[in-house]
């Protein structure tokens, strides 16, 4: 299930361009305790890899209602904007939404009220999948790394050569820790669909983090196994999803 949450303040909201913790810790804190203890501290668990199993967007904004100032590196809106929640946990999503109506909602310290919920699940798109094959872009840049043998962390490109397994590896170790089974069908690629419309971009899930991330936003066609497509679309693609990367959107064309 996926949620797309429009919020408001009656003031100007300043927070930090890297807002991502700040989005996440809000997930978090409309969570019931016992279920934020689970995500957080053990989350699904497959062969010693922990995954939350949701993600999350970067925040949207009409133009006219919000303002970057990069000197600064501070982003204000001055009306509402929203972000999307994507979880394979139905029940996760569900619990969230009971949550924000009942609490009071506070982002980067600023008190915030509820514009409007937007809730999708997920029967409409298989209507998206034709011959195994789905078109997606990114609405949080996708982020994949692997470290090698001196435990040094590689960021890889979607035009790198082993981008595709590095993603398909990382679904299935998904699935196995979510479904608890191996999937039926392990087959998945990933590839750009126009090289020239890919964006890399270096991100930094909280402004003292040490090293950002390089990740990319762009349009990609994924191609598979229905059940690792849909698990690409509900948990996200990629590393670090339940830090706000990795989140697509099919791309209705």
């Amino acid at each position: 299930m996926r949620v797309r949450v429009e919020l408001k303040s009656d003031r100007p909201v300043t927070i930090d361009i890297a807002y991502n913790y700040i989005i996440q810790a809000f997930v978090y804190r409309n969570l019931s305790k016992e279920t934020a203890k689970f995500i957080h501290d053990k989350g699904y668990i497959h062969e010693g890899r922990r995954f939350k199993m949701f993600t999350f967007s970067k925040i949207r904004y009409n133009g006219n209602t919000g303002k970057m100032d990069k000197v600064q590196r501070k982003i204000t809106f001055y009306d509402s904007f929203s972000f999307c929640i994507s979880s394979p946990d139905d029940d996760f999503i569900n619990e969230l939404i009971q949550n924000i109506f009942k609490n009071n909602l506070r982002i980067g310290g600023y008190s915030l009220t509820v514009k409007g919920i937007d809730v999708f699940n997920y029967k409409d798109l298989d209507k998206y999948i034709v011959n195994n094959r789905l078109l997606v872009k990114s609405i949080s840049p996708i982020f994949v790394h692997t470290t090698d043998s001196d435990n040094v962390d590689h960021h890889l490109s979607p035009l790198g050569e082993n981008f595709s397994s590095f993603v398909r590896s990382n679904l299935i170790n998904k699935h196995c820790a979510f479904y608890k089974k191996y999937p039926s069908d392990d087959r998945f690629d990933i590839k750009v669909i126009r090289e020239d419309r890919l964006k890399a971009v270096t991100d930094y899930y909280r402004k003292d983090i040490a090293e950002p991330y390089k990740c990319y936003y762009g349009q990609f066609e994924i191609t598979g196994s229905k059940d690792l497509l849909k698990l690409a679309y509900k948990a996200g693609i990629g590393s670090r999803n339940s830090q706000g990367y990795g989140c697509v959107e099919v791309l209705d064309r």
